[in-house]
């Protein structure tokens, strides 16, 4: 059996590139930018790529490059945030459920066997349509009967 490098994975080498130049865009984004992030020319509004604004202006004329890169703090921030929270609930309650065992051990288990055995492009596109506005659009399990049931 061959051990295959990662690098020679197409998909894993773009993944990481791009995880990468995130990161090195955050971590320069906290030292410096090349405009002031709330400076508005209402002159200067909507212009193409040029040497001042590499990526143009907005419709309020704010450089899109400093804005870019500030944004990028807050998408690793918000990414970080919401596997942490995923993460020690999962693992909160898979403890739970072991350590107390018996018939809750076992309910939950065959919940996330029922959650896993819908093919995950199944529940994307059940559940925006069979769940009402609001917190339970966000939780794809609630389409799981509606889709089930329009199998026939």
């Amino acid at each position: 059996m061959s051990r295959r490098r990662p690098l020679r994975h197409v998909t894993f080498t773009l993944g990481a590139a791009i995880t990468l130049g995130l990161l090195a865009t955050a971590a320069l984004s906290l030292v410096y930018t090349p405009a002031d992030l709330l400076a508005m020319s209402i002159a200067g509004r909507l212009q193409g790529p040029s040497g001042a604004h590499p990526f143009g202006t907005d419709h309020f004329g704010r450089d899109l490059l400093s804005r870019i890169m500030t944004g990028a703090v807050t998408s690793l921030a918000v990414g970080v945030i919401a596997v942490g929270i995923g993460a020690g609930f999962g693992v909160s309650l898979g403890l739970a459920s072991g350590w107390i065992g018996g018939w809750i051990d076992e309910t939950l288990m065959r919940l996330v066997d029922a959650v896993q055995g819908f093919p995950r492009s199944s529940r994307r596109c059940c559940s925006p349509r069979c769940s009402r506005p609001g917190w339970s659009s966000a939780w794809w399990p609630s389409a799981s009967p509606s889709s089930r049931s329009s199998r026939g």
